[in-house]
């Protein structure tokens, strides 16, 4: 698999689109890898109206990109449209060295209401960019980060079980109510 290749993401209403190519010599673009995740319980006229969902949706794209690709992605190009989308110029450098992304994502999800107050609009909520610099995120060490997510997934695989265990006995449970109750 070629070392170099360009990785496109674009959000759309119904759908966001993963896609992965290389550079011919000629200037043409060859496709390596195309996945797509309905998005439209998280994306409603280019407004990300449920942050974690989309989250889960762009973080399974990659994954199954990294998969075809066999190789970690370190960049990605993103493409928004839809009728209420304004943009900045805005350059992210993700330095995996200083910030996991899972880490970051779990951070960005607590502060939820913190961004809901900096928030404004009456059918779609938009943080400004000025608003969204004022929020403040504790970056501990790459060790730290990587303890605190062991930790939530030893946890949760722990909790999953116990779900299932619930959905099980609340099926029976609610089969015996109608038996007896004659429902």
């Amino acid at each position: 698999m070629p070392k170099e290749f360009i990785v496109a993401i674009e959000l759309g209403s119904s759908k966001i689109t993963g896609i992965a190519g290389k550079k011919n010599l000629d200037g043409s673009i060859t496709v390596l890898a195309v996945v797509t995740e309905n998005s439209t319980s998280c994306i409603r006229k280019g407004v990300v109206y449920n942050i974690d969902k989309t989250v889960q949706c762009l973080t399974t794209i990659m994954k199954r990109l990294e998969s075809i690709l066999k190789t970690k992605i370190v960049h990605v190009y993103v493409g928004v449209g839809g009728q209420s989308i304004r943009s900045i110029k805005n350059v992210i450098v993700k330095d995996k060295s200083k910030v996991l992304p899972e880490f970051l994502a779990l951070v960005m999800r607590t502060k939820g209401p913190e961004m809901e107050q900096l928030a404004s609009g009456a059918t779609f909520k938009e943080i400004s960019k000025a608003n969204m610099g004022s929020i403040s995120i504790d970056v501990p060490s790459i060790e730290v980060q990587t303890e605190i997510l062991n930790g939530i997934h030893k946890e949760q695989s722990l909790v999953l079980p116990s779900k299932d265990i619930i959905k099980v006995f609340t099926t029976k449970m609610n089969a015996r109510i109608k038996e007896i109750w004659g429902e």
